[in-house]
């Protein structure tokens, strides 16, 4: 996933004068724009927006130094007027752009180069579990964005939330961790600068429906659910592990995020010095593809124009010689587990076999109908001759 980081910080290099959409982010990395977003500003420690911002600034003091009149850079890097373009230089430098231009004077943001820091780390556990679909009964409220410290809005909300709400949602809990659930969903679009709002529900997990009038219900679909348990100071030590599941654990394990709510609880024993909580994800495996597979395309067709990814497998293709080769994947994974039953694999006929029905894939030749089962009793005939 590191190279896939690093070959978006090379797009965003070469197209600092243009806009860059979520789909084109979504493309490289292979992850949703919202995530990808979300995991830069754990890993960067700043949004993916300011980092453009920056580097965008950091080549205009250059051009500005090398004499590009302050209109020009103003209208190359998407400022609707000189004014605004000019605050916004002087809010990252310190100064004008006219400054910069009669002393010469030189700031840098250089850009950014994802690697593995390897120290003495502290591992994280986790595990990975199914859930079937379920849901959340409580009350919701959109509260301001706040990464660190107690969230002022959140104990408002559970403030209040009255007997009667409570008990009903006592009854309805039949999930664990049988107690209250903080749900966060519908971020708006500055989260990441730690602006705007989010929707957060206190609640329980239920498999009933909510019969309450006084109580809303979100649906959570089935998923996979990685799920860290962490004890320490709270809320510190929660907001710690999430940091470290965007900047840590996803970079480097075969899961993705789902689009679903994030889930987290909190045991309280009466302190807040050592405190049990636990953060889950909704996931799902990254797409791959098998390295033997991959070989046999490069080797027997030369086929260059699937690129194998960390994360998956990108697609340049039209559709119809797309369905060849996953055809012809399958084909070979059938063949394969039948010679192994056969006991045939150290024969070089079956590696004729496979070669020949993917030509019957590939170039749509009809004779597989009659390839095929020619292929099958030839191996069970050659079988039983060693037997």
């Amino acid at each position: 996933m590191l190279q896939e980081f690093n070959h978006l910080m090379d797009y965003i290099e070469t197209h600092l004068t243009e806009e860059i959409s979520g789909k084109q982010i979504s493309k490289i990395v292979g992850l949703s724009d919202y995530h990808f977003k979300r995991m830069f500003s754990y890993m960067a420690g700043m949004s993916l927006n300011e980092y453009i911002k920056n580097r965008r600034l950091s080549v205009a003091n250059v051009e500005l130094i090398n004499g590009a009149k302050v209109t020009d850079i103003a209208c190359k890097y998407g400022y609707q007027s000189i004014e605004g373009f000019s605050r916004a230089f002087r809010e990252w430098s310190g100064f004008l752009p006219s400054e910069v231009t009669k002393n010469k004077i030189q700031k840098s943001f250089p850009k950014f180069s994802f690697f593995i820091d390897i120290r003495g780390g502290i591992s994280m556990e986790f595990k990975i579990e199914k859930k079937e679909m379920f849901n959340i009964v409580g009350v919701s409220k959109r509260v301001p964005i706040q990464f660190e410290g107690e969230n002022n809005a959140i104990i408002e909300l559970a403030k209040t939330i009255t007997e009667q709400q409570r008990n009903q949602m006592h009854q309805l809990a039949d999930l664990y961790p049988h107690q209250v659930l903080n749900v966060s969903y519908d971020f708006d679009d500055g989260f990441l600068e730690e602006k705007g709002y989010l929707t957060h529900m206190i609640g329980f997990a239920t498999t009933k429906e909510n019969p309450f009038d006084h109580l809303e219900q979100i649906p959570i679909e089935e998923s996979l659910w990685a799920i860290f348990p962490n004890q320490g100071p709270f809320p510190s030590t929660l907001q710690e592990t999430t940091a470290k599941i965007y900047s840590e654990w996803l970079p480097s394990s075969d899961y993705e995020p789902a689009e679903l709510p994030g889930i987290s609880f909190t045991k309280y024993n009466g302190t807040s010095e050592n405190v049990y909580s636990e953060v889950w994800m909704a996931v799902k495996k990254k797409l791959t593809i098998h390295l033997d597979d991959y070989s046999i395309y490069r080797n027997v067709f030369r086929i260059s124009h699937i690129k194998i990814k960390k994360v998956g497998v990108s697609f340049n293709v039209d559709p119809t010689l797309f369905l060849s080769q996953l055809l012809f994947t399958l084909c070979f994974r059938i063949c394969y587990t039948l010679s192994e039953l056969l006991w045939i694999i150290y024969q070089p006929f079956s590696v004729l076999v496979l070669y020949g029905l993917s030509c019957c894939f590939i170039f749509f030749i009809p004779i597989f109908p009659f390839v095929f089962p020619a292929a099958i009793y030839y191996s069970i005939k050659q079988t039983s001759n060693h037997i």
